[in-house]
């Protein structure tokens, strides 16, 4: 939820035309985290859901790997080394 000179947004959910399962998206935007999915989405993964905090479940193809995309990490090159990590795999 953001805060923007006392009005509420609310999340915006966007669902993965692939799969019915859906992943929030913050209300201005997040560009590095679109890139990230769509990454994903070309090398094969599928996104397996959320959990309560509303992190999204990713395995791959091969099912040999999985991992968990965060929602407002505080690591500003997270999304970056998340998209490193999945091309280093090889798996499709």
């Amino acid at each position: 939820m953001v805060l923007v000179s006392r009005t509420v947004l609310s999340p915006v959910q966007i669902v993965d035309s692939a799969h019915t399962d859906c992943y929030a998206k913050s209300a201005m935007g997040n560009t590095e985290r679109e890139r990230l999915f769509a990454v994903l989405e070309e090398l094969g993964w599928t996104i397996a859901g959320t959990n309560k905090k509303g992190y999204v479940k990713a395995l791959c193809g091969c099912g040999k790997h999985k991992m968990w995309v965060h929602k407002t990490p505080s690591n500003p090159y997270y999304y970056d080394q998340q998209m490193k990590w999945v091309k280093r795999q090889g798996c499709q």
